[in-house]
This record gives C-alpha cells, sequence and structure tokens, in this order.
C-alpha cells in the first residue's frame, strides 16, 4: 500500500499482522468482508462514530466499515525481508 507522500508500504515489505488488539483511528490493519476470504489492508479511520478503511493512495476509494465487514488484526511491525537485502 503506497502513498504519493508520506507512510508507504511498498510491495514486497513484509507486515506482521496481530489478531486480537484493540485498533484506534489513524493505525494500518487487515480487515475482510465477513462473507469471503479475501483481505484487505488499509488505515483504520474512526470519525463521527463511524468506522472507516482508508488505502494511503488517494486513487482508491475510502470504504465505510458496515456489519460485512470483519478486522483480522492491527498491523504491529513492518520490515525489509531478508532476501530483500
Amino acid at each position: 500500500m503506497t502513498s504519493p507522500s508520506g507512510m508507504s508500504f511498498p510491495e514486497g515489505m513484509v507486515i506482521l499482522v496481530a489478531p486480537g488488539f484493540d485498533v484506534e483511528s489513524s493505525q494500518f490493519v487487515v480487515a475482510k468482508m465477513a462473507d469471503t476470504n479475501e483481505a484487505t489492508f488499509k488505515q483504520f479511520i474512526w470519525d463521527s462514530g463511524r468506522a472507516f478503511l482508508k488505502p494511503l493512495n488517494p486513487s482508491f476509494p475510502t470504504v465505510e466499515m458496515d456489519g460485512e465487514w470483519v478486522l483480522v488484526g492491527r498491523v504491529v511491525d513492518a520490515k525489509w525481508p531478508r532476501s530483500a537485502l
């Protein structure tokens, strides 16, 4: 997940996702739709009592989390794999 400016997670970077952690606004999460196994990696935003999944790339839409979304976990670390060094 990349951004034209600021924080980015370039392709090939490994993220460590921890389930069961409390999630606060502006933290990065992995979420999935309850009826699929496809996951998405986004920034969690809490605004006026509503939850959103915001991509870093402004070319993609921010998605409001409704009852169909499940938070898999919070991103707790990101590193380049040893093979990339």
